[in-house]
């Protein structure tokens, strides 16, 4: 026979060879080749299938029951042998091969094997796991300020910062610290208000930052979990690689951690369900127990007896209390309690000790129908040796409807676990101190604890989503190949095959409209931000998403809406108070004046680098703020700057990319009008605009027919070929049951091109500041000779005319220096806004461009 199916298996010396199995006669194999559509998104890949019969020979015998472990008919469905097809020698398909079934009569048995595509079965390898399964044990660290300092060094192509520029410590306003119930935090994120970060008095504490990680290190460790290599010239640009996802969406300040017994001085108690009568005017100790399961307190300053916890030493405490209440006499009309902390030198006073600490009222029955939750934040400064205890105090007396209540139901509610915003405490009740003294420099940071528990499956999902990712496999070995759809699918580079030759008119073709199966209404968006402030300021006020794109297509034919999430949460910003350029993402908790931590999404964004802390758009107010090492506060000049835009210090659209996928006008534009916002770089145009023209227009038609081709043929074919038929060109949708064996009549489909794909490259983030760089001076200053022109080939050619301008502080050219030119009218002036420049005197000298009307630029990609 012409065509031999090979396995590669190990043979009895522990060498893989390929083994060849024994067909039957003339049995034809066939496979299907398709791309799948936009409406099978999260099946994004190319797809090879077939299910064949082989017979029981010796041969195959062997093979079978050994790898498969068959007794009987029973066999191990788990296991796969990597399989390639040969048609007369030569290779024309490679992928897995699984045993389907095992039939057998008297005397013959059948084998039912399943021969699947590499990418089919690559992505089905994914589906058992989440990120919380994937291993981080080499990012451990402690959470200080030089870890925390080194990782802003981090720079795409480079080994810089902490773990190679993988963990970043972006600057992010998670909430604040505060002391019991008082709005007056021990530090703020602004300027010139009595809490401000810019006093040495009020430095930022290492433990509230939380660590970022690169995504592309996430998605190597997801590829890690399948069998395949996976190549991609997308994820490998600086671009993807300035990348960060957030971790410890855990309710708090700071990073969860890793162990008690790491960090010493901490606790986690906890208590069931507690069921209450109410009475009015009475203290009830909360009997929480260290010894349930979960629970700990490694130094033993719990007290299980007495339900109290002593400072071992002096120093500001941080407690998380948080629970559920629920009312279920319906009678009860007047009743509210309070939690209450007290304090006390000695443990037989604690009961009539000083009140540190009373939350709000909470009123029974609040919400009759349903659990009200309460979670609190409680920092209290204690002394070595000194007790405190928690409470409920009833209040005022209670009062009711009716008195045909039973006694024993009578003002009944409950103490119930919390689980609320995506925190489930289910089945407990717990109180923790999750920040005290010994806490500071020593936290271990353990990112099994802290990364987002998605599976892996959505996250390499929601990747396609964002960057319209086509995954196929190499057709010269057995890798994956993944990328854009516009890379792969790019004009240049698709090869051109001529089919009007071997269309076979006899049997008829058919062209109709592809619109017939699309939405009428296409939604891209991140995840609704619930109460992160400026995610619900936005959605509150527009009713979706922030950074959401919706296409909405012309003509009365289609119908319905179709939706693209990914689990990530949009990530806003917003200029601080006292300095409209110091612009940080803000994802607290607005709640009775506290900025309360929150547990929100992840998020996604880029690294924009270290940027200058000036306080206003002009750039010529100089800012400091402070952060503590040790127990120094250490002024900044720069902050560690990410943002959904890849750069903050642009006012030319052309080299700002934007992963929202629609640029949104950002709440920093309100103070700010210095920072271009809008680019055509989101994600929507850069990743989805053709696609969607294409399969959208009136003019596109799909055209189904069959073509005579040979098992060679099957072989050379790409999905990116561009296919000739006729007086059009068009791209292969699907060929269906492709014979591997013998030339045939082979029905195919093919979609029109309408607009050509072209390659975009989206511009990559500037990250060319060391932290805590001293602020430019205007001295000294230096003449430069530099083509300069706003035609970027001029420049890039070295055919642009020859300029003197003058630049500041470096003989050399390079990003964020300020270009001025002599006027000509007897005055110096900032190169103009979008200006191309090359320093003349310097071989393979870089191109840059003026990006805001200061004369400040950035390198350029000719």
């Amino acid at each position: 026979m012409d065509t031999t199916l090979l396995l590669y298996l190990e043979n009895e010396n522990g060498v893989m060879e390929y083994k060849q199995v024994d067909l039957f006669e003339d049995f034809p194999i066939t496979i299907t080749i398709q791309q799948s559509d936009l409406n099978i998104l999260n099946g994004r890949k190319t797809s090879f299938s077939k299910v064949i019969e082989l017979p029981d020979t010796s041969n195959n015998s062997n093979i079978f029951e050994h790898y498969f472990e068959v007794n009987g008919v029973e066999f191990n469905s788990l296991n796969k042998i990597p399989c390639v097809v040969q048609y007369r020698g030569t290779d024309i398909f490679s992928g897995v091969l699984r045993l389907n079934s095992v039939t057998q009569t008297e005397n013959v048995k059948v084998w039912e094997v399943y021969i699947l595509g590499e990418v089919a079965d690559f992505t089905s390898q994914l589906k058992d796991y989440t990120l919380q399964d994937l291993s981080f044990t080499e990012l451990n660290h402690e959470l200080n300020y030089d870890n925390i300092r080194i990782s802003w060094y981090a720079e795409p192509g480079t080994t810089n910062g902490l773990f190679d520029g993988n963990v970043l410590y972006p600057l992010i306003n998670y909430g604040q610290v505060y002391s019991g119930e008082s709005t007056t935090p021990l530090f703020s994120y602004d300027f010139g208000t009595p809490t401000s970060f810019d006093q040495s008095s009020k430095p930022v504490l290492p433990n509230t930052f939380k660590p970022a990680l690169k995504v592309k290190y996430v998605l190597d460790k997801v590829f890690d979990l399948t069998d395949y290599t996976i190549e991609s010239d997308f994820f490998n640009t600086d671009y993807f690689n300035s990348i960060y996802m957030d971790t410890f969406q855990n309710g708090k300040i700071g990073v969860e951690s890793a162990s008690a017994v790491t960090n010493q001085n901490k606790f986690l108690v906890q208590m069931g369900q507690q069921e209450y009568n109410y009475t009015g005017d009475r203290q009830i100790p909360l009997p929480f127990l260290d010894f349930i399961p979960g629970g700990y307190d490694p130094l033993n300053n719990y007290d299980n007896p007495t339900q109290t916890f002593q400072a071992p030493y002096p120093g500001q405490y941080g407690f998380n209390l948080r629970f559920g209440y629920k009312l279920t006499d319906f009678t009860t009309f007047r009743a509210n309690f309070n939690i209450i902390i007290r304090k006390s030198t000695s443990l037989s006073n604690i009961d009539n000790g000083t009140i540190v600490y009373t939350s709000p009222e909470y009123s029974l029955p609040g919400s009759i129908s349903s659990t009200d939750y309460v979670n609190i934040f409680v920092n209290l400064n204690l002394l070595a040796g000194d007790y405190i205890k928690v409470y409920l105090r009833e209040n005022e007396s209670r009062l009711s409807y009716a008195i045909y209540v039973s006694p024993g139901a009578r003002g009944r509610y409950f103490i119930k676990p919390f689980y609320d915003g995506g925190i489930d405490d289910r089945p407990f009740v717990r109180w923790d101190l999750y920040e005290s003294p010994t806490l500071f420099g020593e936290n271990l940071v353990d990112f099994k604890l802290g990364i987002s528990n998605i599976s892996a499956f959505e996250f390499f999902k929601s990747l396609i989503t964002m960057f319209n990712l086509v995954v196929f496999q190499n057709d010269k070995t057995r890798d994956i190949r993944i990328e854009p759809w516009n890379w792969y699918y790019n004009n240049d580079d698709r090869p051109i095959k001529d089919w009007t030759n071997i269309l076979d008119l006899k049997s008829g073709y058919k062209t109709s409209p592809l619109s017939f199966d699309l939405s009428k209404e296409t939604n891209w968006t991140y995840l609704k931000g619930e109460n992160e402030y400026l995610n619900k300021t936005f959605y509150d006020a527009n009713d979706f998403v922030y950074g959401r794109y919706k296409y909405t297509a012309n003509g009365n034919i289609f119908v319905g809406e179709q939706t693209y999430e990914i689990p990530f949460a949009a990530l806003p910003t917003s200029g601080v108070t006292g300095a409209s350029n110091f612009i940080i993402p803000q994802s607290y908790y607005l709640n009775n004046n506290q900025l309360q931590p929150y547990s929100n999404k992840p998020h996604l964004f880029f690294w924009c680098g270290n940027r200058y802390a000036y306080k206003n758009p002009q750039k010529n107010i100089e800012g400091y703020w402070y952060m503590l090492s040790g127990v120094t506060s250490v002024a900044q000049t720069t902050y560690p700057c990410v943002s959904h835009l890849s750069t903050l210090d642009s006012q030319l659209p052309s080299i700002i990319s934007d992963l929202n996928f629609q640029s949104t006008f950002d709440f920093f534009g309100n103070t700010n009008t210095f920072i271009s916002q809008f680019t055509q770089y989101d994600l929507f145009n850069g990743y989805w605009l053709d696609y969607i023209e294409n399969i959208y227009s009136p003019q596109t038609r799909r055209l189904e027919a069959k073509f005579f081709l040979k098992p060679s043929d099957i072989q050379k074919i790409k999905l990116n070929d561009k296919i000739f038929v006729k007086d059009a060109f068009y791209t292969i949708e699907k060929i269906e049951n492709a014979d591997l064996v013998n030339k045939a009549l082979t029905p195919v489909s093919l979609l029109k091109d309408v607009f050509p794909y072209y390659k975009v490259e989206a511009p990559a983030p500037y990250q060319y500041l060391a932290p805590n760089t001293a602020y430019p001076g205007i001295t000294p200053t230096y003449n430069i000779l530099c083509y300069k022109s706003t035609d970027s080939n001029e420049v890039c050619n070295n055919t642009a005319p020859l300029y003197t301008l003058l630049n500041f502080n470096s003989p050399v050219i390079s990003n964020g220096n300020k270009l001025w030119y002599d006027t000509g009218v007897g005055y110096m002036a900032p190169v103009p806004l979008g200006t191309f420049i090359k320093q003349q005197n310097i071989v393979n000298a870089d191109t840059f461009v003026v990006v805001d009307n200061y004369g400040v630029v950035l390198n350029y990609n000719c």
